[in-house]
Order: C-alpha cells, then sequence, then structure tokens
C-alpha cells in the first residue's frame, strides 16, 4: 500500500526551478507539494554614482514569470484550492507548453477536481516528452478508469507491464504493486492496488484500501486474492467432476480479526466486475453503520445515566 506521506518542501533558485522533474510527486497522489522559490536581493548602488539601468533580458523576465506562476500554483494546492492553483499552472503552460512540472501539477489537480479530460490532455502530453516514465502511466490508468475508457486502460496497463518485464528500470522491477485506480462509495474513499505477480500462500491480485473520510481510518480492507488451501479443494472438487483444473478467486473483506468472503469467481474476473462487488459491500457496510447507529446512541444514554446504587441517601 502506497503509504501516506508528509508534504515535501522544495526549495530552489527561481533560475533552476524550471528545470526540476517533480513526478516523484506520483508517490504522494492526494498530498500537497509545496515548491517555494527563492528570491534574489537587489543589488546595492555603487557610492560613487548612479548606478546604469541594465536592459530587461526577455529570456530571463519569461522565466521569473514561470516560476512566479508555478509557486503562486504550488502554494495554492497545498491549501486545497486546487482550481485557482490549476489556473496558475496553465499560466506557466501558456509561456512554455512543454515545462514538465507544469504539466504533472496541471494535471494532477485537473484530477483531483474531476476534470479527467484536462488531466489526460497534460499528462499525455507530458508523455511524449518521456514515454518511458512508468510513474506516469499510473496517473493515466487511473484516469482512463476515471472516464469509463477500459480500452485504453488496458493498454496502459499491458504497456506498465511490459515496461517492468523489460528490466531497465531497477525501481519499477523492483516495485509488487501499483495504484490503478480510485473512487469513492458515500464516506469511503477506494484505493485499488493491483499485484503485477500473484505470490504466496495467500496470493493477491488486487487490494482494495477502504478509507474512512470523516475520521481518515484505515481499519478495513478488501482484497482479491486467490489462496493456495482454497485451490487445492476447489481442484479436487473440479477433478471429481470430471472438469478441467480453474484457478479460483475470492473477494473478502478484513477488520481486524474480522472476516468475510463476499464473492467467488471462477477465473481471474475482470476489474470492474470486481470494483462493482466492492462498491456493493462497502455499500452493505453503511447500510449496517445505519442501523447500528440507534442501538449505540441507546447505549449511550444508559451509559450515562445516573446508577441507583450510587444515588445520594437522604438523612
Amino acid at each position: 500500500m502506497e503509504p501516506a506521506g508528509i508534504p515535501v518542501v522544495l526549495v530552489c533558485n527561481w533560475r533552476t526551478i524550471l528545470k526540476i522533474h517533480p513526478l516523484t510527486l506520483a508517490l504522494f497522489t492526494l498530498l500537497p507539494v509545496l515548491c517555494c522559490a527563492e528570491q534574489e536581493g537587489e543589488t546595492p548602488a555603487q557610492q560613487d554614482g548612479p548606478s546604469k539601468k541594465e536592459e530587461a533580458d526577455p529570456k530571463e523576465e519569461k522565466e521569473e514569470a514561470q516560476a512566479a506562476a508555478m509557486e503562486r500554483g504550488n502554494a495554492l494546492f497545498s491549501k486545497g484550492r486546487h482550481k485557482q492553483a490549476l489556473a496558475e499552472y496553465e499560466a506557466v503552460l501558456a509561456l512554455d507548453p512543454d515545462a514538465e512540472g507544469a504539466l504533472f501539477n496541471a494535471g494532477l489537480t485537473a484530477y483531483l477536481t474531476d476534470a479527467y479530460r484536462d488531466a489526460l490532455r497534460h499528462w499525455t502530453r507530458l508523455e511524449k516528452l518521456d514515454p518511458s516514465d512508468w510513474t506516469l502511466q499510473k496517473k493515466l490508468i487511473q484516469t482512463h478508469q476515471a472516464l469509463g475508457d477500459a480500452v485504453s486502460r488496458d493498454a496502459r496497463i499491458k504497456k506498465l507491464y511490459a515496461l517492468r518485464s523489460g528490466g531497465k528500470n531497477a525501481k519499477l522491477a523492483a516495485e509488487t504493486f501499483f495504484c490503478r485506480d480510485q473512487f469513492k462509495v458515500g464516506h469511503f474513499a477506494v484505493f485499488s492496488y493491483e499485484h503485477f505477480e500473484l505470490k504466496g500462500e495467500r496470493a493477491v491480485r488486487i487490494y482494495f484500501v477502504v478509507e474512512d473520510m470523516r475520521t481518515r481510518n484505515r481499519d478495513y480492507h478488501l482484497s482479491l486474492g486467490s489462496y493456495a488451501m482454497t485451490n487445492a479443494v476447489y481442484q479436487q472438487r473440479l477433478k471429481e467432476e470430471g472438469k478441467p483444473p480453474q484457478r479460483l478467486y475470492h473477494l473478502d473483506g478484513y477488520q481486524g480479526l474480522n472476516h468475510e468472503t463476499w464473492q467467488f469467481y471462477a477465473g481471474e474476473p475482470d476489474y470492474d466486475l470486481v470494483r462493482k462487488h466492492v462498491r456493493e459491500a462497502l455499500e452493505v457496510r453503511i447500510a449496517r453503520e445505519k442501523e447500528d447507529a440507534p442501538k449505540k446512541d441507546d447505549a449511550l444514554k444508559k451509559e450515562d445515566a445516573p446508577k441507583k446504587d450510587n444515588a445520594p441517601k437522604k438523612d
């Protein structure tokens, strides 16, 4: 699971800020990144006479304008003012359409404001500048999912797997999973992580992290797994019935020591079907919470009621 991070502060000179490639922000998908530009001090005038006014350098002025807009955008982003931040990143891109930092940040702010087509526009342009950037592929996969474009989504997933198996990127080769989707169900935010390989006795293909947006609690999760013991029983059954072997998958929910199985699948299921079942499982949890709420209120009232044994005695 991708850990929740701490806002990162990058302090850099405005002359170099536009050369920084900020795609390390992909590890902090829903987290603010603040990039501050260091202001240069004015040169003091010479005592032996008035200094000559230097002619303005158009290139330098352009860089200053870009750096200032980028700084304003990142400051607004850190405050959660995504739409205003997007306008600043767009201002940077108006000056330099290939500014990589602005392209990534513009895509991110567009995605967070549900402007998925704008996010796709910025990120596909960024992809043309560096087609081998695997961290960007994850964001594009999520964007295609949000747009309901399963064909483009699956093509990019295939490309990500190919980049990993190619072995040219050691960091990607070391990764065991990637975030392929983000969605909401009521007050739950769901982050979907796909494992590249099925490994171990309790192999997992998709891991769904569920966050209660009211409390930021993540004590519940679901997983699409294919466990060795379950499969051993299933394969024996298929053999007895004269059917060909087929791997069994199951969708389970976990909270502490509590466990419940929601679905079984003969063969690896389509992601969208599993996603639908995850939504249904969370809707059931929301309904249960509503049913349990009056019971909890009654329990609290009884707890707060004065105990007769401790009532003051009359003289």
